[in-house]
């Protein structure tokens, strides 16, 4: 049950962490209106009576005997906190409230299990005035074995007859389609003729005509809307500049709020308006003090290029301000996880590189990045892990022909994996690069399995190879930038955590020394920091190293003959020795 609730007076409630409060309008301050347990969550409101609350309760003893947790769903009113009814029991706990009914008579909550390798959802329609249950299996796809669960569902909204459902699940193809499910026939339907990309969110008006949905097309968050009695997608251009990170319908008019993100970090807020077919700017990004004006910045583009095996690669290109002239060296920065995906919008750091050093960024999607399906994702698996390599030696061509970008002076980054794939590029393609930045890199792929909880090994060992298969090891040991350090022939820059669990030290300083007799090493060592650099003074220092780094070497297109005069004061002093 509940605990007591302080009885006050309240014009409106926030939530602050786990206290529900009222904000007093003539004073401006918050009065404590209840207090919870700690995990209870906000669930939304149930117009005309109050707001819903998830309150983990229990034991609860199964028909099979099993004992576990439950969570209550209560409605209390703000204005008599005392006045507040049970309207049902949910087994188990995480659940959330997706939608609630416009005539209130039920609700939706979902509970999601993560598992490999895809999740599940738990969907209830729970009735309001009776309390009971109903189970929902949701999406196209075959449903999971456990009873009532459905695979990878998400983002489950109610319409405004309370008849059917829309929602997010994995479609054959598996990508995150936009579905509607017949509450009367249990029938699914599929909504064409939307992005063949991920979609993220759903937002439902008030008078259920339209439907909000949120797309990561090619890395760039976009919009479409649906006209929910069609069930087809209208053509409504919203070309904001930048990245759509939220979309919500106006309650009551025919508006879709959407908050964009730009690459300075700055965000800003558009209206569309449905019926009049038009876009407005609500607010501008405000920059800080010495920045350049958001509004006045190129914008990021999605650049797309074929494979050695004709599949076509994504990436995202921000060119510096037009103050920079002549083909701009390049900066190709990749992410460090191996399933992470780059996407338009705030490059945080990087910003500098790209306008202070005046380089071309680009973000590179090679095979394996998620958001383009399961099968795109899996390109990547264990001995299929070179043709990586060669999705960055096809971007290079791609670079080599683009007149605003200059082939001599392409630096490759990562940290992590990104790490890994910058070092293999030191390798591969040592001919066609200026440099290297490799940040906490793996110097074995074998290095995250061997250092990952028990849980999460078999996980690591299907992504990038068992090293209990004899053959598969000598593959992974091939593709170790340590065995093939001596065909590196261009500046390196190396970071590395003194107490990293997954990147030895050692590894990486056997890699160092084996380079450093043909090409220049700039290596960081910080004692005290692990896989990456969390404390903000070695994390200042390292992105500064990175830009003179950069700096010294793209002034010279010939990258490799900086090594012909000796290494400069600023390697001396990164490798911790006296110039």
């Amino acid at each position: 049950m509940l605990p007591p609730l302080v009885n006050v007076q309240s014009a409106r409630v926030v939530r602050i962490r786990s206290a529900r409060t009222r904000l007093d309008p003539s004073t401006s301050e918050l009065a404590l209106i209840e207090r919870i347990d700690p995990a209870a969550q906000f669930g939304g409101w149930l117009k005309g009576e109050g707001m819903i609350l998830l309150v983990p309760s229990g034991p609860l003893v199964d028909e099979s005997g099993a004992v576990g947790r439950t969570t209550e769903v209560w409605v209390v009113d703000p204005v008599r906190p005392l006045k507040r009814r049970q309207i049902g029991t949910l087994a188990g706990s995480g659940w959330s409230i997706d939608s609630v009914a416009a005539d209130r008579s039920s609700l939706i909550a979902t509970r999601t299990t993560a598992g490999e390798p895809n999740q599940s959802a738990r969907v209830m329609r729970l009735d309001i005035a009776k309390g009971k249950l109903r189970p929902l299996v949701l999406g196209s796809r075959k449903p999971s074995a456990e009873a009532h669960e459905s695979t990878d569902t998400s983002e489950v909204r109610l319409d405004r007859s309370s008849n059917s459902l829309w929602f997010v699940a994995r479609d054959s193809d598996e990508r995150r389609t936009v579905q509607q499910y017949d509450l009367a026939s249990n029938r699914t339907r599929l909504i064409g003729k939307l992005p063949a990309f991920d979609a993220l969110s759903l937002s439902l008006g008030a008078d259920g005509r339209y439907l909000a949905a949120r797309f990561n097309v090619e890395g760039r968050d976009e919009v479409r809307l649906i006209d929910t009695a069609s069930r087809k997608p209208l053509n409504l251009p919203m070309p904001v500049p930048g990245a759509i990170r939220s979309a919500s319908m106006h309650p009551k008019l025919g508006l879709v709020a959407l908050t964009v993100d730009g690459r300075l970090g700055a965000p800003s807020l558009w209206a569309a308006d449905v019926d009049k077919g038009t876009l407005d700017a609500w607010t501008r990004p405000a920059a800080g003090p010495g920045l350049p004006d958001p509004m006045a910045l190129p914008e990021q583009t999605i650049i797309r290029w074929r494979s050695f095996d004709q599949r076509e690669i994504t990436g995202v290109l921000t060119m510096p301000t037009s103050r920079w002239s002549g083909p701009r060296p390049v900066l190709v920065a990749m992410l460090g996880g191996v399933q992470s995906q780059a996407r338009v919008g705030a490059l945080g750091r990087l910003n500098s590189v790209v306008e202070d050093l005046g380089f071309a960024l680009i973000q590179p999607n090679l095979r394996g990045a998620s958001g383009y399906g399961r099968v795109f994702m899996d390109l990547d698996n264990g001995p299929k892990r070179t043709d990586v390599i060669r999705d960055l030696r096809s971007l290079l061509d791609w670079i080599a022909s683009e007149p605003a970008l200059d082939a001599r002076r392409v630096f490759v980054a990562g940290g992590g994996y990104g790490g890994y794939l910058s070092l293999s590029a030191a390798v591969e393609l040592s001919e066609h690069i200026a440099g290297v930045v490799s940040l906490s890199g793996y110097t074995s792929l074998m290095a995250p399995a061997e250092a990952a909880d028990p849980s999460r090994r078999d996980a690591w060992r299907r992504e990038l190879g068992d090293e209990r298969d004899a053959q598969l090891k000598a593959l992974l040991d091939r593709m170790s930038p340590l065995t093939g350090a001596e065909k590196i022939r261009r500046p390196l820059l190396i970071t590395q955590g003194g107490a990293d669990p997954i990147v030895p030290r050692s590894a990486t300083e056997r890699l160092v020394q084996q380079v450093q007799p043909r090409a220049p090493v700039w290596y960081l060592m910080a004692p005290h920091e692990g896989h990456g650099y969390s404390q903000a003074e070695n994390s200042d220092f390292r992105f500064a190293a990175l830009m003179k780094f950069l700096q010294v070497y793209s002034a010279d297109p010939a990258g490799g003959s900086q090594h012909d005069r000796g290494p400069s004061s600023t390697e001396l002093a990164l490798q911790g020795r006296k110039p």
